[in-house]
């Protein structure tokens, strides 16, 4: 078999407009399962931000969260871990506490923002959209005395932070990347999401990959944003959907269809059966 291993980005890739995974692509998992190929979903989001249909999905065996920080093994519980440490974490904490920013912090495949920052109003001055406002909502846990609840955690998967200002993250982003054990990059507009530099989705792929022998070239990656960018560049073969930001779809070896017409059924066809 020439492909063994599958990462898919979540949002705008297998799930579907309605933040869904439909039929199509629930089956397509199902048949690559029981052809020998690996399927990964992988997200910025959290563990427990993920759908439960994704979560728990038994042709599911891994799962890669918080932009890469973490690869879980449900079966066995094991973590392939590049989390920011706390000595990391408090610097660039403290770093984010220069600039005005609304702050989830991942932890334990959760999220956590701070209550005192969490009404529609803060969320209209940091200029999150609608989308982005009701995940929060509905996915994040509110923490009353956040900076010290934030500085007491041991471990950090990945920080995602909103600026209301666009050239305090301008700022902040050369910052976060001029340091050699960090790294950043947007999932949305007046957004950025800090990990570990041995994080990121591509990181992920790679690490996976060699824990399970299985060579670059027989990987496969597919998204649409630019947190997806360094799968899509680690893996042998990196489709954009068509639905794709362009610096992804210059970057790709492919593009193929919208998220809404079943991506993960278009690689079941296209490159994982004899006709592909």
């Amino acid at each position: 078999m020439k492909y063994k291993l599958l990462f898919s980005d979540l949002d705008g890739t297998l799930l579907n407009s309605r933040i869904e995974v439909s039929e199509e692509n629930r089956l397509a998992i199902r048949k690559m399962t029981e052809m020998g190929v690996i399927f990964v979903p992988s997200s910025g989001r959290t563990l427990y931000e993920m759908p439960q249909c994704v979560r728990e999905n038994p042709d599911i065996r891994y799962i890669s969260y918080s932009d890469g920080a973490v690869v879980l093994d449900r079966l066995t519980g094991e973590r392939l871990c590049a989390c920011l440490d706390r000595t990391l974490s408090h610097l660039v904490l403290d770093m984010l506490a220069e600039y005005d920013t609304l702050l989830t912090v991942r932890n334990g495949g959760r999220s956590y923002v701070d209550e005192s920052k969490n009404s529609l109003a803060d969320h209209e001055h940091y200029r999150l959209n609608d989308l982005y406002s009701n995940f929060i909502y509905a996915t994040n846990n509110p923490v009353g005395d956040y900076d010290r609840f934030v500085h007491s955690l041991d471990e950090i998967e990945m920080i995602c932070v909103f600026f209301s200002n666009e050239d305090e993250l301008e700022e902040c982003r050369r910052r976060i990347n001029a340091h050699p054990e960090l790294t950043c990059t947007p999932s949305a507009p007046h957004n950025l999401e800090i990990f570990h530099s041995r994080a990121g989705k591509g990181n992920a792929l790679l690490r996976l990959a060699d824990h399970l022998g299985i060579p670059r070239e027989q990987t496969i990656a597919v998204g649409d944003s630019s947190n997806d960018l360094s799968m899509i560049e680690a893996a042998g073969l990196g489709l954009a959907m068509g639905n794709a930001w362009p610096d992804l779809l210059a970057l790709a070896d492919a593009q193929i269809c919208h998220h809404d017409d079943h991506g993960m059924k278009y690689i079941l066809d296209h490159y994982l059966t004899e006709k592909g």
